[in-house]
């Protein structure tokens, strides 16, 4: 698709709620996000598998998806679609982030999956392992992103599975995150692979993140969305909300073709800014 529109589009597509891990419920997220004038989110909580020891204390805390809570998960996001539609004009992009967390960070991986319809996720489990979810999501023609594939610099647990296994999992995601949070990864962005740019938010203090921004119309929908980050016309930001549209980003680069962002040049000079609690 030609995309003729010349207006850039700021979209975040991995966000948690209180359905996982995050602070903030599903509405909260959407007026938030909203009323900053970001025009596409990505709502994607954790979804762990249930076998190992990982998983399994991620569910008694009370801090993943399960089966029982993902009818309600995906109905909220289904009803708080169309109220952010109506209010803010705002695509909300149903997604889950399926984990498996082990005591190896090379064992150890997050699959970002987003659907255009809540129903097309449904069948799909982390227990079926990463790889054959990978193949189940390819069939389907869902979209994937590899979440933070390299060390976030944090003290906690790292998933590197992906990218040691990049050469051969290519063909099956859709995108690699090459900044999540105040993270980047250099090594992804220069890899060649398609490249997304997400917050990974869990809370306000993630107010100012990485997140794309999208070379895309106002009017565009979910396949747009996708079709968008798969000709690379996107651009990483570090982007603060709340506060105006763009009074606060930083572009990786400030030349690139429209299909293909330039390779990093080095350390990017950001205004200094306060992060909203």
């Amino acid at each position: 698709m030609a995309w003729s529109d010349e207006d850039m589009s700021l979209a975040d597509l991995h966000v948690h709620s209180t359905f996982s891990d995050g602070k903030l419920s599903v509405r909260e997220l959407v007026d938030w996000y909203g009323s900053a004038g970001v025009r596409t989110l990505g709502i994607t909580d954790h979804w762990c598998d249930s076998v190992s020891p990982l998983g399994w204390f991620a569910r008694a805390l009370g801090r993943t998806l399960t089966r029982d809570s993902l009818q309600l998960y995906l109905d909220t996001l289904e009803s708080e679609a169309r109220r952010a539609k109506q209010r803010y004009g705002m695509t909300l992009v149903t997604g889950i982030e399926f984990t498996w967390n082990t005591l190896s960070n090379h064992r150890s991986a997050h699959i970002v999956v987003l659907s255009k319809e809540s129903s097309e996720l449904r069948g799909l489990n982390p227990n079926l392992g990463m790889e054959q979810l990978l193949n189940e999501a390819k069939q389907r023609e869902l979209f994937t992103i590899a979440a933070h594939p390299l060390s976030t610099g944090r003290m906690e647990a790292q998933t590197y599975y992906l990218w040691d296994h990049r050469e051969r999992l290519a063909d099956q995601i859709d995108a690699w995150e090459c900044a999540t949070w105040d993270r980047r990864f250099e090594e992804v962005e220069r890899s060649g692979l398609p490249i997304i740019a997400n917050s990974d938010l869990h809370s306000k203090r993630q107010a100012l993140a990485w997140r794309s921004s999208l070379e895309i119309g106002s009017h565009a929908d979910v396949q747009d969305v996708f079709e968008c980050i798969r000709a690379q016309a996107l651009t990483p930001v570090h982007y603060e909300l709340p506060g105006a549209r763009y009074d606060s980003v930083a572009a990786l680069s400030s030349t690139q073709s429209p299909l293909k962002l330039a390779p990093f040049r080095g350390p990017v000079d950001l205004p200094e800014q306060s992060l909203s609690v």
